[in-house]
């Protein structure tokens, strides 16, 4: 089917309001835009990129009127399908014993194993390579009989490479700003097709936001899993459709 053209945001209220201000001019939009391409330049100074890179990667950006392809999605791939190899792991009825609590697997062989799950989530990697990066990467342990117990959580911390870094910036504001953009095109009315986007914030002192810090994070870890229970996990044998979900992540604004 053809795509659909992208046109620009049409404005839904016209004229000063006591939310959005009425000035005539672009002063305020051109400082927000400065304030964006800040952000931006920040992200690259911070994965190394020098100045002659970012100015290249500006120019080329105006030149391309849309993007040449999906390279920060691309580059996190297989973090994100061994992430979804582990929770498949944590969950299916195949995978876990009768408490709940994940099997340890056999490294080779058919069956229950982890050899098994890799070829279905990672089906391009060696399965010795998936070993070493769910134990280097993961809260997985090695055990004596080639076999491989899940400890913890799933969470997997992904190399701190300048590539890496910058492409999980990139793809968590892609996906942030085209919520954002697809809520604020929709009609007056159709609030319905809107998607979910929230802030939950408030103000806390250093000492506050370290004590909170503690108690925080495991209920977001229990959203995130009851979301991800309703989602289908992009492995190998049903790829049907596009990444779909919600980000959830702590802030505190300097």
């Amino acid at each position: 089917m053809p795509q659909r053209k992208k046109t620009a945001i049409r404005f839904r209220n016209k004229g000063a309001t006591p939310l959005a201000p009425g000035g005539g001019d672009r002063t305020d939009l051109r400082r927000v835009a400065l304030e964006l391409a800040q952000v931006s330049v920040e992200a690259m100074s911070r994965s190394g990129l020098s100045k002659k890179e970012q100015e290249d990667a500006f120019s080329g950006a105006m030149r391309q009127k849309r993007s040449p392809g999906r390279t920060a999605k691309m580059l996190l791939e297989r973090s994100h399908a061994i992430g979804d190899m582990l929770s498949y792991w944590q969950k299916n009825e195949r995978y876990v014993d009768q408490h709940g609590e994940p099997r340890v697997l056999p490294v080779r062989g058919k069956g229950t194993t982890l050899e098994t799950l890799a070829h279905r989530f990672v089906p391009d990697m060696r399965v010795s390579e998936v070993v070493n990066a769910i134990v280097r990467h993961g809260e997985v342990q090695r055990l004596k009989g080639d076999k491989v117990a899940l400890l913890g959580t799933i969470m997997l911390l992904t190399p701190k490479t300048p590539e890496l870094t910058l492409a999980a910036v990139t793809l968590g504001v892609q996906r942030l700003a085209r919520t954002i953009l697809h809520n604020n095109a929709l009609p007056e009315g159709e609030k319905h097709r809107g998607h979910f986007q929230r802030y939950a914030s408030g103000e806390l002192t250093e000492r506050e936001f370290r004590e909170w810090l503690k108690r925080v994070p495991p209920d977001l870890q229990k959203s995130a899993a009851s979301v991800e229970s309703t989602l289908r996990l992009a492995d190998s044998k049903r790829r049907k459709g596009k990444s779909s979900g919600v980000g959830i992540f702590i802030f505190r604004d300097e």
